[in-house]
């Protein structure tokens, strides 16, 4: 479910283009016909991602769906559809990001042929929302339906099958099949590499996957060697404060404590609650769940 504009290369960048988007659309607020302010709150929906201020995009991204039902332009109201399924699903509001996303399927399934990559790319965001709401065969299902579509399309010359393959890792896993798990891991790592100028943020899932299998098998050092590749991709894209740094150190953190390196997970663990706060606030689960295992961690471990 990656987004990512990869024209967007620095969190500096980023805030740039917000501050100039939103003076475009001030300036011309009365002179933008809805067409032109959607395709404009789009670009600054894809910048505030890159920050990590989903709240604030998906507030711009449904008055933008008010403006856009009103037209007849199923292109624009799908885009907007996907963007509000993306970012209900990084808020954790999973039944929203369903709906919104069903809702896309349907358009789009009525009006792209049926081995359109666009269809593909949303079938591989169900099977993650699925996956996230524990239904692991609705989210197969989809999850191989994209990669059906993307095999007629001679899927490895096209970027989104590294998020396929990254989406299909993960539910093997999560289904204890562990040899298809880290098949489908090591590709996506390897076309990863392959696409990485077209779709840099899909390589960083492919080494955190990895590293979650390596951990769960007892590979610790194979896992921490994914894990910080993870991390340093990570941080190459979005800079020290994102949600994904955040998640990324919680799991160095559990592979740190696994190893019995039990102050360097401490103090991993400590820096993404940190970012988890600022960026997601403290009602968050992401943030509720660092809290929780910061403080067991410390009961346990005598670690301050």
């Amino acid at each position: 479910m990656e987004l990512i504009n990869n024209d967007i290369v620095s969190t500096e960048q980023a805030q740039q283009n917000i501050k100039q988007l939103f003076e475009k659309r001030e300036n011309g607020a009365k002179n933008l016909d809805t067409k032109t302010l959607v395709e404009l709150d789009i670009k600054l929906i894809e910048n505030l991602y890159y920050l990590g201020k989903f709240q604030e995009a998906l507030d711009i991204a449904l008055k933008d769906l008010e403006l856009i039902s009103k037209q007849n332009n199923e292109k624009l109201h799908t885009k907007i559809l996907v963007w509000i399924s993306v970012l209900y699903y990084r808020l954790m509001d999973l039944d929203k990001a369903l709906e919104f996303g069903l809702e896309a399927k349907n358009i789009l399934e009525k009006t792209l042929e049926q081995d359109s990559i666009d269809l593909a790319q949303i079938y591989d965001n169900l099977s993650i929302i699925y996956h996230a709401k524990g239904d692991l065969d609705k989210a197969l299902e989809y999850g191989l339906k994209a990669n059906e579509i993307l095999d007629k399309n001679s899927s490895e010359s096209h970027p989104s099958i590294v998020n396929v393959y990254n989406n299909l890792s993960t539910l093997y896993f999560a289904k204890g099949d562990i040899e298809r798990a880290v098949e489908y891991g090591q590709k996506s790592r390897r076309l990863g590499k392959k696409f990485y100028s077209a779709n840099r943020a899909a390589l960083a899932t492919s080494f955190y996957n990895l590293s979650v299998i390596y951990l769960s098998k007892g590979k610790y050092n194979k896992a921490l060697q994914c894990a910080l590749m993870n991390l340093k991709y990570v941080r190459q894209i979005f800079g020290e404060n994102h949600p994904d740094v955040a998640i990324s150190l919680v799991n160095l953190a559990k592979i740190y404590y696994a190893l019995g390196q039990k102050q360097k997970a401490y103090d991993n663990l400590k820096k993404a609650l940190e970012i988890f706060e600022k960026t997601l606030g403290s009602n968050h689960v992401h943030t509720i769940a660092t809290k929780n295992l910061l403080q067991e961690f410390k009961k346990n471990e005598n670690i301050s």
